[in-house]
């Protein structure tokens, strides 16, 4: 099957202007002219500076980090906060430029900083769940899940197998070592039952009363 090639698109004018204006946007005419015709040419920073009303802000997110950092910090996960400030005031500039503004202003501020702190703390929480945790683990916890919507009659090692492609893929003392889990770690009993002509031997989930 051939792989579809979308049409190409027309670049908005308004998109142009804001490249051309930022492309070539320097302190003088003659930098101007220099950044287009010398390639090597290296022009003077334009300072974009925040105003006035952003640098509470940018002190409470300081403060913010610096807590967070504290609460992270028993897991071992401290460094990866700490950075955020500067990405969240980079982020800023890109918004404040975004919106043909000379200075960074408070609602370039304010939505970098929900932004920022929306996705980090969803990274943050990820390397939080996922921290130790070994492939065995994983494995145990969506058998688990199979084994509790099972109710009291639970599964046999071979349906586990059969419902869970991880664990049917797994030698025998790996499967073992997850199905130890399972009863050490996930409140999964063993029964055994009477069928007709066998014993059944299930997994079962037990909740917790009350």
């Amino acid at each position: 099957m051939s792989r579809k090639v979308p049409p190409t698109a027309k670049i908005a004018h308004g998109l142009r202007m804001w490249l051309e204006h930022y492309a070539f946007k320097v302190a003088s005419e003659e930098d101007r002219f220099a950044i287009k015709t010398d390639p090597t040419f290296l022009p003077d920073p334009i300072i974009i500076p925040f105003a006035e009303g952003c640098h509470p802000v940018l002190t409470q997110i300081e403060a913010d980090m610096i807590a967070e950092q504290d609460k992270a910090d028993e897991f071992g996960l401290a460094e990866l906060y700490g950075r955020t400030r500067e990405m969240i005031m980079r982020i800023a500039l890109i918004v404040a430029l975004s919106d043909w503004s000379d200075v960074v202003g408070l609602s370039h501020l304010e939505w970098a900083r929900d932004y920022v702190m929306y996705y980090h703390g969803k990274m943050v929480e990820m390397f939080h769940k996922n921290l130790g945790k070994t492939e065995f683990e994983h494995i145990a916890e969506k058998v688990c899940a199979l084994v509790a919507k099972r109710g009291e009659r639970g599964m046999t090692e071979y349906e586990i197998g059969h419902a869970n492609r991880p664990f049917r893929r797994l030698v025998s003392r790996d499967r073992q070592e997850v199905l130890r889990r399972l009863r050490v770690d996930h409140r999964v009993a063993v029964v055994e039952t009477d069928t007709p002509g066998r014993k059944r031997t299930a997994f079962v989930f037990k909740r917790k009363q009350g």
